[in-house]
């Protein structure tokens, strides 16, 4: 591969927490102020975080506004910025989710099941299962949906957390926070990854971000962006079955799980391996585009994406201002509405649940 290594993801999820919330002190704070306050107070005291991240970590913004633009189009500056408000707004109330999910368990919410009984059948297949999931919604959940499931559930980690911060998480959250195998790079982990799918065991992966060597590019929301191939090679060496897997959040309280049919995937010794990988790639890409666009704000990816077009925050701004223009008034007072009142709508049910 020419290509320039891909950028380091490092910005909201090491930042926000989605590696580690920032320390183990703070990390602390934050899982039992959720658990005391609970969920909509929560949402509201992550204000002064959404007004530094707009303000100060431009980053994460210039992420926002690329993806924005790429998923729901180019719009006036006003507009943009509502956007990524909301856009960052979602991802800290996923984290406060997600502290409740570990601190209280799944009772807390409403979650919703489609297509997880594909799990079983696939446990039952004795190959060991893959979910492939992706920073969209909150994959967590998932684990809340699988406890019947006779299989052992493990997550795979290639992003940093400290063995503090997972010890902390595991002595509080006991059996719902699943074991983790971390991929570090050593070929110790990889062998630990095969094992527990040679057992039968299930693995939680998310499949978006590049921590190694190992990826290709794909076209992601009309432009090329880089994925990783480990986990379609581990699939294809294993015949263990790929299951889509996404947790969305639907509003107030309540999540979908959403498991899509499994995916068989094997290597044929008469084709080269990459040309493969690449066309199973394609699929996950194609799926993870369908649901990017069908919850736009539930992309938590606060980096560069698509290499350098975060890292111009104006990226012409005469040529958006252009399209701007040309831009029907009325969609853009329009949609602006439609989501003030999603929020509103979503306030006042979160008011009557908690």
């Amino acid at each position: 591969m020419t290509d320039p290594a891909p950028p380091t993801p490092d910005l909201a999820g090491r930042r926000w927490g989605e590696q580690g919330r920032g320390s183990l002190l703070a990390f602390r704070f934050y899982f039992h102020f959720s658990r005391i306050v609970g969920r909509v107070v929560s949402y509201f005291c992550t204000g002064p975080a959404l007004l530094y991240y707009m303000l100060f970590a431009g980053e994460a913004r210039r992420a926002s506004f690329a993806y924005m633009r790429r998923v729901r189009g180019p719009a006036p500056w006003p507009l943009r910025v509502a956007r990524g408000f909301r856009h960052i707004f979602n991802f800290a109330a996923s984290l406060v989710d997600r502290s409740l999910l570990l601190s209280r368990g799944p009772g807390v919410f409403r979650i919703e099941e489609e297509g997880v009984g594909y799990v079983r059948d696939a446990v039952a297949g004795g190959r060991g299962v893959i979910l492939m999931g992706a920073h969209l919604g909150n994959m967590e959940f998932a684990a809340g949906v699988l406890q019947g499931v006779d299989a052992t559930l493990h997550q795979v980690m290639a992003e940093p957390m400290s063995l503090d911060m997972q010890k902390f998480i595991e002595d509080r959250a006991g059996d719902r926070f699943p074991p983790v195998i971390r991929l570090d790079g050593a070929p110790m982990a990889s062998l630990e990854l095969l094992k527990v799918l040679r057992r039968g065991d299930i693995v939680a992966m998310k499949s978006d971000r590049v921590f190694d060597d190992n990826w290709t590019t794909l076209d992601f929301l009309g432009r090329p962006a880089r994925f990783p191939t480990g986990p379609f090679t581990v699939a294809g060496v294993t015949g263990a079955p790929i299951l889509l897997t996404l947790c969305l959040k639907e509003g107030g309280k309540t999540y979908r799980v959403v498991v899509e049919p499994p995916r068989v995937v094997r290597f044929d010794r008469t084709r080269p391996r990459d040309e493969q990988v690449r066309e199973w790639l394609g699929w996950y890409v194609e799926r993870l585009e369908m649901y990017a666009r069908r919850y736009p704000y539930q992309w938590y990816n606060f980096y560069e994406f698509w290499g350098g077009e975060a890292g111009s925050e104006t990226e012409s701004e005469t040529e958006t201002e252009a399209e701007s223009e040309s831009e029907s008034e009325s969609e853009a007072e329009s949609e602006a509405e439609a989501e003030s009142e999603s929020e509103a709508e979503s306030e006042s049910e979160s008011e009557t649940e908690d």
